[in-house]
């Protein structure tokens, strides 16, 4: 429950984030996760077919007869599996891209308030909040270690409080830490020894960790800042300002880092920082999830128009131009090109 936390710290509520997209070439299917409203159990996902523009409402639940659980943070892709990080459930749920069939469920006491995963190899790497103290402080943070061949709990690494987005690269797990401005920071973890490399603070509302097309290492932040991580050194190499807060869900494409601010989607060029307008005027309720086709530059846009409700699909092409809009489940947080 990415956005639904803020909701719930004025109404004693909580909720949850979304993650950001796992990816894959896509061959005409677009499955949009829909995280759903915390407590009603009512996380969907939809398809989107881009070659006839038809969308298919609540797939998911029409495959296998009910909801997936209570809030999608998160879903990860290996090969054709794809496995559902379920905030509200204390859960994580695999089922098949193929055919949307649920294969198996992981839930454990220490899966408490998951919230991203990344894969390496036979291994998946889940960041838990841990349960609350008091005010709602966090006390006991960490990463859960799975093993997929077995879909069973290999290990823990503890960690500083409120683990978010996660990536592997080289050998090392990036793992940004905000919990919704508490914190600041980036967390460097060495996967052979699970031991904690580093803990940096960086900007304000550090969120997704993407890699560019130089094997450099990026935190998008939400304050409209882009660092990059000396992976040699595990320190700030650099910090690209993009004046002003941005949706945190941001794609590294061809060269560039296309995201959402102020009602445009813009993209930006690492290693030259001038920034353009892709695309102007986009009126969003709520903005809640950005995103880039893979296979040719296509925009997504996901609007959460208000908490609660049905939200919007929306989708543009790579040059900007409008092609269709679909009402979607509650919350559209994240999409998978396939």
């Amino acid at each position: 429950m990415k956005k639904q936390l803020l909701l719930f710290l004025s109404i004693i509520t909580f909720a949850c984030s979304e993650n950001d997209e796992p990816q894959v070439q896509s061959s005409g299917n677009v499955f949009i996760i829909n995280e759903g409203s915390f407590g009603a159990s009512n996380a969907s996902i939809d398809i989107y077919n881009t070659t006839d523009t038809t969308y298919q409402l609540a797939a998911y639940k029409n495959t296998n007869g009910d909801f997936i659980g209570d809030v999608i943070q998160d879903v990860e892709i290996d090969n054709n599996i794809a496995y559902a990080v379920l905030n509200g459930s204390n859960r994580v749920v695999s089922f098949s891209l193929a055919d949307l069939k649920t294969i198996d469920a992981l839930q454990a006491s220490v899966i408490d308030k998951p919230r991203y995963m990344t894969i390496d190899g036979n291994k998946a790497y889940l960041t838990v909040w841990g349960p609350y103290g008091e005010n709602y402080s966090l006390t006991d943070s960490k990463i859960v270690v799975i093993d997929l061949t077995t879909f069973e709990i290999e290990s823990t690494i503890a960690t500083e409080p409120g683990v978010e987005q996660i990536l592997e690269h080289s050998g090392k797990l990036y793992v940004s830490r905000n919990y919704y401005g508490a914190y600041n920071n980036l967390t460097i973890i060495d996967i052979a020894s699970e031991t904690i490399l580093a803990d940096l603070r960086i900007a304000t509302g550090p969120d997704e960790i993407f890699v560019d097309n130089q094997n450099r290492v990026w935190v998008a932040c939400s304050s409209g800042a882009l660092v990059e991580i000396d992976t040699n050194t595990d320190n700030v190499s650099q910090t690209i300002n993009l004046n002003g807060e941005i949706l945190s869900d941001v794609e590294f494409f061809e060269g560039k880092v296309y995201y959402y601010q102020g009602n445009a989607v813009k993209a930006v060029d690492l290693n030259s920082p001038k920034d353009e307008t892709i695309i102007d005027n986009v009126e969003l309720g709520l903005p809640y999830a950005f995103s880039i086709n893979p296979d040719n530059g296509d925009i997504y846009l996901g609007d959460g128009v208000a908490y609660g409700s049905e939200g919007e699909f929306i989708h543009y092409t790579s040059d900007g131009e409008f092609v269709a809009v679909f009402t979607s489940g509650i919350l559209p947080t994240q999409f998978i090109f396939r």
